[in-house]
C-alpha cells in the first residue's frame, strides 16, 4: 500500500490527532489535503489555526487542481469554512463567495448540497 493510501486511511478512520490533521491540510498531494479537509468538517475542528487554514486553500481556487468531479481542494475547503459555522468561518466564508462569478457560486452550492454524500 502506497504512502498517501495509508495517510488517507488514517484520515478516514479518525487515526490522528488534530495537530496531524491540521498538518495534512499543508500536504502536497490533493488527495491527501482533500481528506484533511474532509475530516477537519467531520471531527469538527473549529481552533483559529484550521480556519486560517482552510482559508489559505480556498484563496486557490482558481488555482487548485481538481479532485473530484468538477471540485478541488478550494472548492471543499471554501464549504468547510461555512459548515464549521462559527462567526470567523462564516465571515470569510461570505467574503469569498462575493468574489467568485456566478459559475463558481453555483459549483459551491452543488457541493454543499452533495457534501454529506462525498464525505462519507
Amino acid at each position: 500500500m502506497s504512502i498517501v493510501q495509508v495517510e488517507i486511511d488514517k484520515l478516514k478512520n479518525n487515526d490522528l490527532s488534530s495537530d496531524e490533521i491540521l498538518k495534512y491540510l499543508d500536504s502536497e498531494f490533493i488527495l491527501v489535503k482533500l481528506n484533511a479537509i474532509l475530516a477537519v468538517v467531520r471531527l469538527d475542528l473549529k481552533s483559529e489555526e484550521v480556519i486560517m487554514k482552510l482559508l489559505n486553500i480556498a484563496k486557490g481556487i482558481k488555482k487548485e487542481s481538481r479532485v473530484f468531479g468538477l471540485w478541488n481542494n478550494g472548492h471543499f475547503a471554501l464549504v468547510a469554512l461555512k459548515l464549521l459555522n462559527t462567526k470567523t468561518s462564516i465571515d470569510m466564508y461570505e467574503e469569498l463567495l462575493s468574489q467568485l462569478d456566478d459559475t463558481t457560486k453555483t459549483d459551491i452550492d452543488r457541493l454543499i448540497g452533495q457534501w454529506s454524500e462525498i464525505s462519507l
